[in-house]
């Protein structure tokens, strides 16, 4: 079993979505200062964030395979908002 754990940083709520035959579909919402740690599935998918319609992430792929944990943190860098995915395994 992977994990996902999406942290967010920067903003008061984020929105998360999985995008699924190139559509946005509701996938998960982080409060501020919040972490979320999510089991999935060996999967790959592709996921963006938005917060208060302001704020959009690029689309970002996921790589879940082979008991990955991805760890996806949002942040204002640069005076842009970003989510950043890192990769640990178990």
């Amino acid at each position: 079993m992977s994990k996902l754990i999406i942290k967010n940083n920067a903003l008061p709520k984020v929105k998360c979505f999985k995008i699924v035959n190139n559509r946005s579909v509701p996938f998960f919402e982080v409060q501020g200062n919040e972490i979320k740690i999510l089991d999935m599935e060996n999967m790959t998918f592709n996921f963006k964030c938005s917060s208060m319609g302001y704020f959009q992430s690029n689309e970002i792929e996921i790589d879940l395979n082979n008991n990955n944990v991805a760890l996806i943190e949002t942040t204002i860098k640069f005076g842009k908002w970003q989510c950043i995915v890192t990769y640990h395994t178990e």
